[in-house]
């Protein structure tokens, strides 16, 4: 056994299941798995890496000892203790973040992980077990100042790296001044600080956490530091009155989120001199131009033509922002990320290229205005819930090519009353087209998705494939 998908629905992955599965490569867990057992994934010398969907909330005892080949691991943020000797052994790991939400990490959980060299540990935690980074010879842990994590570092003669944290109780102040210094702004170092107006960082902060200015709604400006490389997933989120941000010059990373719900952000300026990120008429890209990174949430266009070589529209990249109502798409754009257009609820009309293979998870979920999109028949990839509560979508023609119709791609979609469906869809998954109750499902005779509709929905047959394609001229 070298690789499995587990299906859709299971909750649970019991105590042992793929204990010693020595040649264990590759394993996908669907979202909805609740909870890994005890030694689930123990001893599985071949994983080198595991993507553990956002519905895990538990990770149990020795779930992934001795996976001496794991490289890197992601815990969920619903996750709130991890287990004795969860990750004991996992000799190639290297790095792993802690989620806000964990409050306890077991006896022996990082045993002997000889390559781990960072661990962010957040505030929340309150015990930390005995020899739980034992034989941990490179690690450094970060950890926010004055928190108990930062005291066990300090205790066990571990290397220890202290993000800021502001006094709780200058709250309600309109301006603050970062200390000389600083090198790393703490999570949620100055979260739900509804009265801030303006910050000043010292030229030494190098990393902002995520969620560090979240819900800083009355926050306008900040003046980031020339050497700032890292800014957190949702450092910025829900900071409604940002109007303008300059990036620096050496910024390398902008997690994702970073700018969501930013409702008054209009522009992004971003020094000549930086090697990852430009500024496109305040739009956002990647160096070379190929990926729209953020547009900001603030501009009002009401059409906006996305600028030619452009091949990727980013993950979050458009994410819930009121404008602009209608897209275009230049042709060399083969490929629209993960929530790209999630939750645009006034976005009535895109226009992708000819050219477009790819549509990421939850691409347009949400957009409740959209009435009509044309997919090329280049698009052979359209993720789950990729156009979830489009309420307002009437029909949709899927490309001749496409063999899978995933995981509630169009579920929601209420005012759906025709899907053209190609002789090649072969499969197609739960909850498809759960609630589309007028739906008129349209596919050659004998194809598969001739079946499928006579459970539920009608069926409008062609009488061929070359049929299917032909009524689309």
């Amino acid at each position: 056994l070298t690789s499995i998908n587990i299906p859709e629905g299971v909750k649970t992955i019991g105590d042992s299941a793929f204990s010693a599965c020595k040649s264990l490569t590759s394993i996908n867990i669907p979202e909805g798995v609740k909870t890994i057992g005890d030694y689930a994934f123990s001893y599985c010398p071949s994983l080198t890496s595991i993507k553990i969907p956002e519905s895990v909330k538990t990770i149990g005892g020795g779930a992934f000892c001795d996976c001496s080949s794991l490289t890197s691991i992601n815990i969920p943020e619903g996750v709130t203790s991890i287990g004795n000797r969860a990750f004991c052994g996992c000799s190639s790991l290297t790095s792993i973040n802690i989620p806000e939400g964990v409050k306890t990490i077991g006896d022996s959980a990082f045993y002997d992980c000889s390559k781990l060299n960072l661990i962010v540990l957040p505030e929340r935690v309150r015990h930390i077990g005995d020899r739980a980074f034992f034989n941990c010879k490179l690690l450094t842990i970060r950890a926010p100042l004055g928190s108990y994590a930062e005291q066990y570092a300090r205790n066990c003669g571990l290397d220890v790296e202290v993000g800021f944290l502001p006094d709780p109780s200058d709250w309600n102040v309109e301006s603050y001044v970062v200390p000389e210094g600083v090198v790393v702004i703490g999570e949620r170092a100055f979260a739900g600080w509804k009265y801030l107006r303006s910050i000043k960082l010292p030229e030494s902060v190098e990393t902002i956490r995520k969620n560090a200015f979240r819900g800083c709604k009355s926050l306008t400006s900040i003046t980031l530091p020339k050497g700032l490389k890292t800014i957190g997933k949702k450092a910025f989120w829900g900071c409604l009155e940002l109007r303008s941000i300059a990036l620096s010059e050496n910024l390398d990373s902008i997690e994702k989120k970073a700018f969501e719900k930013c409702w008054s952000l209009l522009k992004f300026d971003v020094p000549d001199t930086n090697r990852r990120y430009c500024s496109i008429d305040g739009v956002l890209f990647s160096k070379d131009g190929k990926t729209l990174v953020k547009y900001p949430n603030g501009r009002k266009d009401v059409k906006y033509v996305v600028p030619g070589g452009a091949t990727t529209i980013g993950r979050h990249a458009f994410q819930g922002g009121a404008f602009p109502t209608s897209v275009e798409l230049p042709e060399t754009a083969t490929t629209i990320e993960k929530k790209a257009f999630c939750d645009c609820s006034e976005l009535t009309s895109i226009v992708v290229s000819k050219n477009l293979t790819t549509i990421g998870y939850r691409a347009f979920d949400g957009c409740v205005s959209l009435t009509s999109i044309e997919l090329p028949e280049t698009a052979t990839s359209i993720g789950k819930r990729a156009f979830r509560n489009c309420s307002a979508l009437t029909s949709i023609t899927l490309p001749k090519g496409l063999s899978i119709v995933e995981y509630r791609t169009f579920d929601g979609c209420d005012s759906l009353t025709l899907v053209e469906l190609p002789g090649t869809a072969t499969v197609i998954k739960k909850r498809a087209f759960r609630g589309c109750d007028s739906l008129t499902i349209r596919a050659p005779r004998g194809s598969y998705a001739e079946k499928y509709p006579l459970r539920k929905f009608k069926f409008e047959p062609f009488e061929s494939i070359d049929a299917a394609s032909d009524s689309r001229q």
